[in-house]
């Protein structure tokens, strides 16, 4: 009961006064132009035509009231100049409503300039209320056309003073003064209110809605500022995907093309197995009186001969392959694997590779990740020996140091090479950068392995070298 009793109050004193204010705003006020800035100044221009014109009804009823009370005395504005003043106000609502508002501020602007000069030709220059409306007609420019209008407009009512002021004083004309000696009427009080309180009005009005523009404004501002940042965000994070997809292409490159350099020696390493495989079983076949220890022996050599065909062939599978799986491996295991790969090339530049390490170290992570560290390390490391002869009496070897402490893994790989000049050690991980010939670096194996390093293992690789002396790359990283 109470709540059928609450909603019908609401219904009746609440949302019907509402509604009612709506329907006005949005049939006599709501501007009608959808350009922000010009839609502000129709605002403010139906509000100064409407308060103008409901000023205007007021004076005429109590001008006519005055005429009627004091007759043939009555020296105040005709009732027949405040019809038409009044149907000259209204035309300009109805014209602006109909979307000429700026032809309706112009014409309101000069209209009123015209009737406070005339107030102030007849009355006097000093008239209170003509000055007030100088003031008002100087804020209503400023807003409803421009600021540059409103000080074209000061500099005439300037002059328009100064000329009635200068004709007041030589007697060219006589304005009719007797308002001087009158007391101040209540006509008066409620005509200088009504400017000033016009003044208010229109001035907050315009301070409203550049406020309503200015918020609308920073939250535009706000709104594309979070938009370009989850755009910077976006292209950020594509950029590294780009970035990521880039490095694992030239990764892939760049082991097929070691491959390629490394082919002769793979094959030349699988004949020797292979032969010893071929000699093996044709013992077997020849030799058909032989004892059983006898052929024990050449069965277990023709095995181990394709067991380490098998090895030797699963670890060039691993320098081609492209497997992204984690599991647990031996780092000790990818290492001889890797120098196994890189035996023939080791004996070809006369280069002994060794591999000291305390005990079997093992990890979490991909093992063709860190497969593609040591292989990288181990061959710019024979390289580091070109053009270096044995009769210069450097020790030609490659040592590969492996230990555990703490949880840190650390990883040397150490030449005594030709070593790294110091203007370009900064420069040795940059992309497509290379001191060998094109036939031997692509310039992309050590930014493989340094980013290998850095986002796979979230460790580091750092490099001490000395021109002469050799160089050393060393390989941190958390188990």
């Amino acid at each position: 009961m109470e709540n059928s009793i609450w909603n019908k109050f609401k219904s009746t004193y609440i949302k019907f006064p509402i509604q009612g204010v709506l329907f006005i705003y949005d049939q006599y006020i709501k501007p009608k132009s959808t350009n922000e800035d010009l839609g502000r100044r129709e605002f403010v221009l139906n509000i100064v035509l409407l308060g103008c014109n409901m000023l205007l009804i007021w004076s005429e009823f109590y001008a006519a009231r005055l005429a009627i009370i004091q007759g043939s005395s009555y020296k105040g504005i005709s009732l027949v100049i405040f019809s038409a003043i009044l149907f000259l106000f209204l035309s300009l609502y109805v014209f602006s409503r109909r979307g000429h508002f700026i032809l309706s501020s112009y014409i309101l602007i000069f209209s009123l300039f015209i009737a406070i000069s005339y107030a102030a030709y007849h009355w006097g220059i000093n008239l209170p209320m003509a000055l007030l409306s100088y003031g008002l007609l100087i804020i209503i420019s400023s807003i409803l056309i421009s600021t540059r209008f409103s000080f074209l407009l000061t500099l005439f009512i300037v002059t328009a003073i100064a000329v009635l002021g200068y004709l007041e004083h030589v007697s060219i004309i006589a304005p009719a003064r007797y308002w001087l000696t009158n007391k101040l009427r209540e006509s008066d009080v409620i005509q200088y209110s009504a400017v000033l309180f016009l003044i208010t009005v229109i001035s907050w009005l315009s301070n409203r809605e550049t406020e309503k523009s200015l918020h609308r404004a920073r939250h535009s501002e706000a709104e594309l500022k979070k938009e370009r940042d989850l755009l910077e965000v976006k292209v950020e994070e594509r950029t590294q995907e780009l970035k990521k997809a880039q490095v694992e292409k030239m990764a892939q490159l760049y082991r097929f093309s070691e491959f390629g350099r490394l082919s002769s020696g793979i094959f030349h390493d699988l004949v020797n197995p292979l032969t010893a495989v071929a000699i093996s079983f044709k013992q077997l076949q020849d030799s058909q009186n032989q004892n059983l220890q006898q052929a024990e022996q050449n069965l277990e050599n023709g095995l181990a001969a394709a067991k380490r065909m098998e090895s030797f062939i699963k670890t060039v599978r691993k320098q081609l392959s492209h497997q992204e799986t984690k599991q647990t491996f031996s780092l000790n295991e990818e290492i001889s694997q890797a120098m196994q790969l890189f035996d023939y090339k080791a004996r070809q530049a006369k280069v002994e590779l060794q591999f000291v390490r305390q005990h079997d170290v093992q990890t979490f992570g991909n093992p063709l990740k860190f497969h593609q560290i040591i292989a990288n390390l181990i061959s710019n490391a024979i390289d580091a020996y070109d053009g270096i002869s044995h009769e210069e009496g450097k020790q030609h070897r490659v040592e590969i140091r492996l230990t555990q402490h703490n949880g840190i893994v650390h990883l040397e790989v150490q030449d005594w090479g030709q070593g790294i000049k110091p203007e370009i050690l900064n420069k040795i991980f940059d992309p497509l950068f290379t001191t060998k010939d094109t036939d031997k670096g692509t310039g992309i194996g050590l930014t493989t392995t340094k980013h290998i390093v850095e986002k796979d293992f979230a460790g580091n690789i750092t490099v001490a070298s000395k021109p002469g002396y050799g160089s050393t790359f060393i390989v941190e990283f958390a188990v």
